[in-house]
């Protein structure tokens, strides 16, 4: 076999161009350019695409050659979720060899819809389809090309299966998304922030230089504007966009076609906030892992509202706490955990009260709700937010009107920056049977914790904010006595035991 690199074979193998609707020498777009150097370098790889980006065709012409090259009878295994888009893959590989240069094609020893065999090394390509019953149980192989992987029925299993196999080799996983919770989408965020060893790569539509669009009347829209200005785009490109969207709809195109991974995930159903006012939002910089999630500090001349959405604390359901400021109509603080009882949860929400200056609580007087609403009465907490006698308590029918503050804020730009978690869950809210919600597998605890503040917020008459303007440094450091108090005499221990009432 000749000596060429890598990047000398790429260009002698040739593809079928779908617009010149012929073969030519394959010639990569800066996206294939990209993931060609990343399997180069990295041997666990999870790629986010767009479609019609190529991104299939270049990882089959990275195997092909490598399996060309061997001087081992290693194997080379592409997985697809149907056995006919296997078999496409496997045809891109033959046709790599179909026109090679007749003194740089070396021999087979077996060409069959399912594998290509190098007669000199024994070096194989095998093609397996994920949808088979037992399809890739028992095969073993050097390196694996897993495509579409979202769509494949049993994910967990197939990956169980590839790894068991192909060990330290080289697994190449790319996909266009389908469902914001399936294991896809979770290696996916694994990777973002760095809690796994695979390598993300994510390319986005604006990377091919063939969606362009001249527009013969017209200008962008102001919101199309702020978009292109956010994510770097030429009007050619935003008009190409727009095209696309007039087809096949915001949603479809969001998900077939995104320019963020935030985008992609965002599933096929209506979103209840609109993207482009999102986009707009500063993501500010805050630990993942970290329960009590500060923004800013207590001001003693602002007022302050504070709702909760009070989960189980066994595990599951998370509790979260945001503070909100009066002034700012910004979350100033939020607190985020799925550990502690409800009980506990109370001791905690007095605390987080008592440093933001006794401000009005909102929580649901129902449930694991109503535990916490209790613990705070036991405690005399004076600012509990009512409806009715029992307390608050969203329904069905009411539920859209508790999002319609926090609706309001992001559409109009009011909420400036959010908590990283928040956006997140901000950007999955999605409409369902007429009303907002979070997809399968999703959560949104804290987005919840948020609107039962806005909601507060918009029923808090503005005197209250101005008598807060006017707090003397006495005021505060009566707040801060008061503080002090709350947490020496609470009416139960921390082990969750009431104590009598005095």
């Amino acid at each position: 076999m000749t000596d060429l690199s890598l990047d000398h074979w790429l260009k002698l193998l040739t593809i079928f161009n779908k617009r010149k609707q012929r073969l030519d020498f394959f010639q990569p777009n800066p996206a294939q350019e990209h993931l060609w150097q990343l399997m180069q370098q990295h041997n666990r790889i999870l790629v986010v695409k767009a479609r019609q980006m190529g991104i299939s065709t270049v990882c089959r012409a990275y195997h092909y050659l490598q399996a060309q090259m061997a001087q081992e009878p290693l194997t080379y295994a592409i997985i697809s979720h149907t056995r006919d888009s296997a078999q496409h893959l496997s045809s891109i590989d033959k046709n790599f060899h179909r026109n090679l240069p007749k003194g740089l094609k070396p021999s087979l020893s077996q060409n069959t819809p399912r594998a290509t065999k190098f007669a000199n090394s024994g070096a194989a390509i095998r093609t397996y389809s994920a949808g088979g019953k037992g399809g890739t149980r028992s095969f073993t192989a050097s390196a694996a090309h897993l495509s579409e992987f979202a769509f494949v029925d049993d994910p967990a299993e197939l990956l169980a299966q590839v790894i068991a196999s192909v060990g330290d080799g080289q697994i190449i996983i790319e996909s266009t998304p389908n469902t914001p919770a399936d294991l896809f989408a979770t290696m996916v965020k694994q990777a973002q922030s760095g809690e796994s060893e695979w390598k993300l790569a994510f390319y986005p539509w604006s990377w091919d230089p063939s969606y362009q669009a001249k527009m013969l009347r017209g200008d962008l829209l102001a919101h199309e504007r702020k978009y292109a200005e956010i994510h770097d785009l030429t009007r050619e490109q935003m008009y190409w966009r727009r095209k696309q969207i007039n087809i096949m709809g915001s949603t479809k195109f969001r998900r077939e076609y995104p320019q963020t991974i935030a985008e992609a995930f965002m599933g096929g159903a209506e979103l209840f906030f609109q993207p482009e006012a999102l986009d707009a939002i500063e993501v500010l910089r805050v630990p993942a892992d970290r329960a009590h999630r500060p923004i800013s500090d207590p001001d003693p001349n602002d007022g302050y509202v504070m709702g909760i959405d009070v989960g189980s604390g066994s595990g599951g359901d998370y509790s979260a706490i945001t503070v909100l400021s009066m002034r700012t109509r910004q979350p100033v603080y939020h607190h985020l955990s799925n550990d502690i009882p409800p009980g506990r949860y109370a001791e905690l929400a007095l605390q987080v009260a008592a440093k933001y200056f006794q401000p009005k609580i909102i929580l649901e007087a129902q449930n694991a709700g109503l535990v916490v609403q209790d613990r705070l009465e036991l405690a005399g907490y004076p600012n509990i937010y009512r409806e009715r006698a029992s307390g608050y308590k969203t329904t069905g029918a009411t539920r859209p009107l508790l999002f319609g503050g926090l609706q309001m804020a992001v559409d109009e730009g009011t909420l400036i920056s959010a908590d990283p978690i928040l956006m997140e869950q901000l950007k999955q809210c999605v409409v369902i049977n007429g009303r907002p919600d979070h997809p399968r597998g999703c959560h949104d605890d804290l987005m919840i914790s948020t609107a039962m503040a806005y909601y507060l917020l918009d029923r808090t008459p503005i005197s209250h904010v101005e008598r807060n303007w006017t707090r003397s440094v006495i005021d505060e450091h009566k707040a801060k006595a008061r503080a002090r108090r709350a947490r020496r005499s609470l009416p139960w221990d921390l082990r969750g035991k009431t104590r009598k009432r005095a």
